[in-house]
């Protein structure tokens, strides 16, 4: 009975769902190549670019299928016949000028010249205004048949197999002037000249350190260890047990490890659609963070105070109140928020305000620092400033200060001393807070224009911690000074510095911020000896100036921490390290430029102090010093390698073009491109420092000039965009078109014939084909803004950073159609270089906290 029961069920599924037991077949593989086939047509990029992988795929079927369904152009109109309807756009009837206009569009390539040609021969306004149309139409972006075409031969190019180059040989083959002969003939050109060497396929998931690559990255060059933040840390705190440390920024909430540097939490809200923190401090007890500052939405700006859960970061109460986090009141419960008039006590539970203790009179908040409850305030004099219990302001002590702009305050564990630093040349006060008078002035020997900062002092209040930066050096330039308050003479010196200081609860080690900008990134040191413990010793991870794929595709060049690397590609292995020697301004000779030879045997660098220096890639030895005419300091030169690597190129800050020998060292040539308009007083003027003037008053450095790829010619915006002769120096092309350069480095084409320009904030990016010698199109980054430009090689398609908001991605669009394909998100941060491999395949990115990322776009899936 049961195993009848059971066999009827059986049925009953089986006629009720037979989806659920029997295979369905599949479509067969000629519809979906028809289907795919049928998606290049499509104006949306996305689509099609998935449709250009799928076919990839497939190399045998979709060999076979394109070979069956394209065929090499062929004419099909006369000359005749093209003269006739160009003659019909004068015809009287409506119809007939129409049709005819309608026909010459059909016939394209084939009509192209014949039209060109008559636009220039006159005739009547309607015949100019439908010839004019036909021209644009041609020289825009592309649509229908010609798109798919040029994608078509786009996945027969990926394949690269010999059947596929033999497909593109019989399409090469048609009839000139057609789309499809163009671009196959361009495929082949670039095939003889482009590394085809089968890189394996890469699935790596983490980096070399173990931490999680990001969706769809291949590659990360450099740790993400240490590096919570790419702004300014803001604020920084040690968990009670001292083996994490959480760090507060703009925008940015973390948990760090600090045995490793590993990021256990990270949360990041959009400054201009959520929060953004000013201001932060622990509770007394460790168990919560309390954060202040404005929530953002509808285009208002909103105060705020934030509590957080410290073991999971977790929000617990969210309250709308206005006012920095000073510190805590005896009730761990109880915010001291610092306002323009006073402080105010919050109970951060109940999200209400408690008592509220005024300023003294004659004084300007908010409070500087709190110790239990004596303050700091600044007066109405800038040399004087008040130290005050505010539960009885009016008994405020004056304390004068020799300096109008203090930066700095901090007081002692026990409250009984005062740390104050300045700016400029007074260094550090101590004050006695009882009489209010200073008992000991810190200031460094012989330097002037100093400026003390980021002053804490340690647990037991023996040490005190603090910055000293010369105003003249480089910001972040300066040193860490552990100053022992009991000799009263420095513990230790470290160069440096950095901000955000924290000692651990033991007061064995300090944690802080080292670096400045972009390059930040969290480190902790030894509080006895000043030694460094965080085992930072990843060369990668710090700003990037400079990014490239050599011309085999078999390693990346990167500019990072003042020296240029090469590393080799997939594997991410530092190969070759390359340092310019120190000279007395150490700023100046940090290389800040470099580039590769077509060969990869040579490498070009170039630093501040305008030295430019060539290596054997392959030794790491130093070949060639260049000479320089000392022109201007703060300048790297431009330059590039010509095709075969024997020459290279300069462009000197007095707009000199250099040719030189690689060999030998040798100048070989020197030229003076001077359009009309050129200041003549620039070469003419002997003085130095006035030519120096005239050139910054008169060219923006660097952005104005860029080489091709090749070297064999120079682009230069001089009132216009020029293409110069770069053995030569004549100017071979010039754009009547007014061209905004942008802020961003221009790009070029392989082959020369792409231009991208254009950039900065909300500034459009503009093709521009030199070819044709016009601009090609514009594309605009909607709601957003637009950063780091990289044109592929081929000039098939470009990426740009962008941003909108926190929604920040680098998209990729197709050239032909100014349509995005593929939209890559960034996790935190953006993108300040970009950077194809010679054959296109793959987009690196220097992103804004030190690392290198590198995506196979060829086989993304987001």
């Amino acid at each position: 009975m049961f195993r009848q029961s059971w066999r009827l069920a059986y049925i009953f599924v089986i006629f009720a769902f037979p989806s659920a037991c029997v295979a369905q077949p599949s479509a067969p593989k000629s519809q979906t190549l028809s289907a795919h086939y049928q998606d290049l047509l499509e104006s949306d990029g996305e689509k099609a670019f998935r449709a250009m992988r799928r076919l990839a795929a497939m190399p045998t079927d979709t060999l076979q299928f394109l070979r069956d369904n394209v065929r090499p152009a062929a004419k099909t109109a006369t000359p005749e016949d093209i003269q006739k309807l160009i003659h019909q756009l004068d015809s009287e009837r409506f119809a007939e000028r129409d049709k005819a206009g309608q026909e010459l569009e059909r016939l394209d390539w084939q009509a192209m010249d014949a039209v060109r040609k008559a636009a220039k021969e006159g005739g009547t306004l309607e015949r100019k205004r439908r010839l004019e149309q036909l021209i644009a139409r041609a020289e825009g972006p592309l649509t229908g048949s010609k798109l798919r075409w040029q994608r078509a031969v786009e996945v027969v190019d990926w394949i690269g197999t010999a059947e596929a180059k033999a497909l593109m040989e019989r399409w090469g083959q048609g009839a000139a002037g057609s789309q499809l002969t163009q671009d196959a003939n361009k495929a082949l050109k670039r095939w003889a000249s482009v590394s085809r060497a089968a890189l394996p396929a890469v699935k790596a998931t983490t980096d070399a350190q173990g931490d999680p690559l990001p969706v769809g990255a291949i590659l990360r060059i450099g740790s993400t260890r240490w590096r919570l933040e790419e702004r300014d840390s803001g604020s920084i705190f040690y968990t009670s047990d001292g083996k994490r440390l959480i760090v507060i920024g703009d925008v940015i909430l973390g948990v760090v490890n600090v045995a490793d540097g590993k990021i256990l939490i990270r949360q990041e809200s959009n400054r201009y659609g959520g929060w953004s923190a000013q201001s932060a401090r622990l509770t007394p007890d460790g168990k919560r963070l309390v954060a202040a500052g404005f929530s953002y939405g509808n285009d208002m700006r909103i105060p705020s105070v934030r509590v957080f859960d410290v073991d999971g970061l977790k929000e617990i109460s969210h309250w709308p109140v206005e006012g920095d986090v000073l510190g805590f009141a005896e009730k761990a419960n109880v915010a001291l928020l610092r306002t323009e008039k006073g402080i105010q006590q919050f109970d951060i539970d109940a999200g209400r305000n408690l008592e509220f203790f005024p300023l003294p009179k004659d004084t300007r908040g908010p409070v500087w620092a709190i110790h239990g409850k004596t303050a700091v305030v600044a007066t109405a004099k800038q040399d004087h400033f008040l130290v005050y219990d505010v539960t009885a302001p009016e008994r405020a002590k004056t304390l004068v200060f020799p300096d109008r702009l203090p930066s700095s305050f901090a007081f002692s564990p026990d409250g009984k001393t005062l740390a104050c630093g300045a700016h400029y040349d007074w260094g550090l006060i101590l004050y006695d807070v009882e009489s209010g008078k200073p008992i000991r002035h810190i200031r460094p020997r012989g330097a002037a224009r100093t400026e003390v900062r980021s002053l804490v002092f340690s647990p037991d209040g023996k040490t005190l911690m603090f910055t000293s930066n010369e105003l003249e050096k480089r910001y972040g330039d300066g040193e860490l000074v552990a100053w022992d308050m009991e000799q009263h003479k420095p513990r230790w010196k470290t160069s440096g510095g950095g901000t955000a200081f924290v000692f651990s609860p033991d007061g064995c080690f300090i944690a802080g911020k080292s670096g400045v900008l972009s390059t930040a990134r969290l480190s902790v040191w030894d509080a006895a000896t000043g030694k460094e413990i965080t085992g930072y010793a990843e060369p990668a991870a710090a700003f990037t100036s400079e990014l490239a794929f050599s011309a085999d595709g078999q390693s990346i060049l990167t500019v990072q921490r003042n020296a240029a690397r090469i590393w080799d590609f997939p594997s991410g292995k530092a190969l070759k390290e390359f340092n310019h020697p120190t000279v007395p301004r150490a700023d100046l000779a940090k290389v800040d430029r470099a580039a590769l030879s077509p060969d990869g045997r040579r490498l070009a660098t170039s630093s501040h102090n305008r030295d430019l220096r060539i290596w054997d890639t392959q030794t790491g030895r130093e070949l060639l010093k260049l000479p320089d005419s000392g022109f201007q300091s703060g300048f790297a030169r431009n330059f590039m390698f010509t095709q075969d690597g024997s020459r290279l190129c300069t462009w000197e800050a007095n707009c000199r073009l250099r040719v030189w020998d690689v060999a030998t060292g040798r100048l070989l040539g020197e030229h003076l491109p001077r359009p009309e308009g050129f200041p003549k007083e620039l070469d003419e003027n002997d003085d130095i420092r006035r030519q120096r003037g005239l050139r910054d008053k008169t060219f923006t450095l660097g952005s104005d000039v860029c080489f091709f790829p090749d070297g064999s010619r120079f682009l230069w915006h001089f009132n216009k965009l020029r293409v110069y002769d770069a053995a030569s120096g004549k100017e071979m092309q010039s754009l009547a078109e007014d061209i905004d350069m942008g802020y961003y480095r221009p790009e070029v084409s392989a082959d020369g014939e792409w231009l991208l320009i254009g950039g900065g904030s909300d500034q459009p990016r503009t093709l521009v084909n030199l070819r044709l010698g016009k601009k090609f199109g514009q594309v605009q980054v909607a709601g957003g803004r637009s950063g780091a430009p990289a044109l592929s090689p081929d000039g098939r398609c470009f990426a740009l950073d962008t941003s909108a908001g926190a929604n920040r991605r680098i998209l990729i669009y197709e050239t032909a159609s100014l349509q995005p394909r593929l939209a890559i998100p960034l996790e935190y941060g953006y993108a300040y270089r970009l950077a194809f491999s010679p054959d296109g395949r793959f987009l690196a990115a220097a992103l804004i906290d030190g690392t290198v990322l590198v995506w196979d776009v060829r086989s993304l899936e987001l």
